[in-house]
């Protein structure tokens, strides 16, 4: 009998949630959502704050814009996203 990948990973039990090919996916889609939907400008005309993070609203350090100039999170946002 032949061991589907789908039998595999609703037997391993315990409580260490599994996360498959299509949840990433759906992770990877929303996240790219999300980098879509900040990049847009504001309806209300006001350009969005670029050096103000995503999840928490206060501005990026300077040392971490000059490490990473791209970065639209703060550290501790940034580690929170990372553990996810």
């Amino acid at each position: 009998m032949a061991v589907s990948p789908t039998s595999v990973i609703l037997s391993t039990g315990g409580s260490t949630p599994v996360i498959d090919a299509a949840d990433r996916a759906n992770s990877d889609e929303a996240r790219a959502w999300e980098l879509f939907e900040a990049s847009r400008p504001r309806l209300d005309g006001a350009a969005p704050a670029e050096r103000d993070c995503l999840d928490c609203g206060e501005p990026i350090p300077s040392e971490r814009l000059q490490a990473v100039p791209l970065t639209r999170r703060c550290q501790p946002c940034a580690g929170e996203v990372e553990r996810r």
